[in-house]
C-alpha cells in the first residue's frame, strides 16, 4: 500500500537484546549464589559478574545507538519514498486538472462539474498522506537527522504543491462554476430571444379589423397576447436578476452578459410599447366600428322615415286615425334617435380631438348623418305645414 500506518513506522521500537535479558539475569543470580557457597572464589566471582554486567550495558547501549541510527534511516527513507510519490501524484493530477477545457454548452458544464468533483474527492483521500508525510519529517528535524536541511527543503516544497493543487481546484471551480451560468444565461437568454421574435411578429400585424365583431375578436386575441407576455416577463426578471449577480460577481464574460442583457431588456420594453400601441389602435378601431355602426342604423332610420313623410296618404281622410297614431310613435323614435345622435356627435368629437387615425372619415360620417338628420326634420316640418295632424 501507498499509504504507511504508524505500527509500519514503529517497526523497529523493540532493540535486539531485549530477550537476552532473561539469560543475563540467570546468570547473576548464579554467580551470586556461587560466591556464597565457594567464598575464596568469591572476589573472582563478583568480578566475572560485573564484567558481565558492563559487557551487557556496553552492548545494549551499542544495541541502543544502532536502534536510534536504524530507525532514523528507515523515518529518512520513508520520507523520502512518500515525497517521490506525493510529488509524482500531485504533478499528475495538477496535469489532469490544467487539461480541462472550457465547456460549450450547458451539458458539457455539467459533465465537466462533476469530472471537477471527482479530482476533489480524490485529492481529499490523500489529506491524510501528506500529514503522515508531515508528521515523518518533523520527527526527523525534531531529530536533528543529518539530511535536516534536505527534510524541510522537501517539506516545504510538498506544503507549497498541496496548497497549489487545492488553489488550482478551487480557481478552476469557480471557474467552471462561472461557465456554467453563463451557458445557463445563454439558454435562457436564447428562448426569451426566440420568444421576442414571435410577438414581434405577432405585432407586425396591421389588421385593425372592419366591423365590431372583427375587432372585438382581434382585442381578445390581444388580451390573450399581453397574459402571456406578463408571464413571460417573469422570467425575463428572473434573467436580469442572474445577469446582475454574475456581472457583480466580477464574471469573467461580464461585458458580454451585460450587452446581452442590456439588448433582451431594451427589445422588451419596445415590444411593451408596440403592444400598448396596437392596444390603442384596436380600441380606437373598436370606437370607429362602434360609430359606423351607430351611423348606419341612424342613416337607414333616416332614410326610412323621410320616405314615409313623403308618402302622399295623408290626404286620404279614411287615414287620418292611422296616421296619427303613427305621427306619435314616430315622436317617441325621433327622440330616441335624438339622444343616439348626441352621443354620435359626443364621441366623433372626441375621436377627433384625440386625434383618431380616422379622425377624417369620423368628420365626414358625423356630417353626413347630422345633414341626413336635418333634411328629416324639414321634411317633417314641411309634412305638418300640410296636414294639423303631422
Amino acid at each position: 500500500s501507498n499509504k504507511h500506518s504508524i505500527r509500519d513506522k514503529k517497526c523497529l521500537d523493540f532493540p535486539l537484546g531485549f530477550f537476552f535479558i532473561p539469560k543475563v539475569k540467570e546468570l547473576c543470580a548464579k554467580a551470586d549464589k556461587l560466591m556464597l557457597s565457594h567464598p575464596p572464589e568469591a572476589p573472582g566471582i563478583q568480578q566475572m559478574k560485573e564484567d558481565l554486567i558492563s559487557n551487557w550495558e556496553h552492548i545494549r547501549a551499542l544495541a541502543t545507538t544502532r536502534y536510534v541510527k536504524l530507525q532514523a534511516s528507515y523515518g529518512y527513507q520513508r520520507f523520502l519514498s512518500d515525497y517521490e510519490e506525493l510529488s509524482g501524484w500531485m504533478k499528475e493530477k495538477t496535469d489532469l486538472i490544467n487539461a480541462d477545457e472550457l465547456p460549450k454548452d450547458v451539458a458539457g458544464g455539467e459533465a465537466l462539474l462533476d469530472r471537477h468533483r471527482q479530482h476533489k474527492h480524490e485529492i481529499d483521500s490523500y489529506d491524510d498522506r501528506f500529514q503522515y508525510a508531515n508528521e515523518t519529517g518533523q520527527e526527523l528535524l525534531d531529530a536533528s537527522h543529518d539530511a535536516a536541511d534536505e527534510v524541510q527543503e522537501k517539506m516545504t516544497t510538498l506544503a507549497s504543491d498541496w496548497a497549489a493543487l487545492l488553489g488550482l481546484w478551487n480557481q478552476r471551480q469557480h471557474q467552471y462554476v462561472q461557465c456554467m451560468l453563463l451557458h445557463l444565461f445563454y439558454r435562457d437568454s436564447e428562448q426569451v430571444d426566440s420568444w421576442m421574435s414571435r410577438q414581434e411578429a405577432f405585432l407586425e400585424n396591421e389588421d385593425l379589423g372592419n366591423s365590431l365583431g372583427s375587432v372585438e375578436a382581434l382585442l381578445q386575441k390581444h388580451d390573450d397576447f399581453e397574459e402571456a407576455f406578463t408571464a413571460q416577463e417573469e422570467k425575463i426578471i428572473i434573467l436580469d436578476n442572474n445577469a446582475k449577480k454574475l456581472i457583480d460577481g466580477g464574471h469573467y464574460d461580464l461585458e458580454n452578459i451585460a450587452a446581452l442583457r442590456d439588448k433582451l431588456l431594451a427589445r422588451r420594453d419596445a415590444l411593451r410599447m408596440k403592444a400598448a400601441t396596437r392596444r390603442k389602435l384596436l380600441e380606437d378601431s373598436r370606437l370607429l366600428q362602434k360609430l359606423y355602426e351607430d351611423s348606419d342604423y341612424l342613416k337607414n332610420w333616416i332614410t326610412k322615415k323621410k320616405k314615409l313623410a313623403d308618402d302622399e296618404d295623408y290626404k286620404d281622410i279614411q287615414n287620418l286615425k292611422s296616421q296619427i297614431q303613427k305621427q306619435k310613435e314616430f315622436k317617441m323614435e325621433l327622440e330616441e334617435n335624438q339622444r343616439l345622435l348626441d352621443t354620435l356627435e359626443k364621441t366623433g368629437q372626441e375621436m377627433i380631438e384625440a386625434d383618431h387615425y380616422a379622425s377624417d372619415k369620423v368628420k365626414v360620417r358625423v356630417s353626413e348623418v347630422v345633414g341626413l338628420w336635418k333634411e328629416l326634420l324639414e321634411v317633417t316640418e314641411q309634412k305638418g305645414e300640410k296636414h294639423r295632424f303631422w
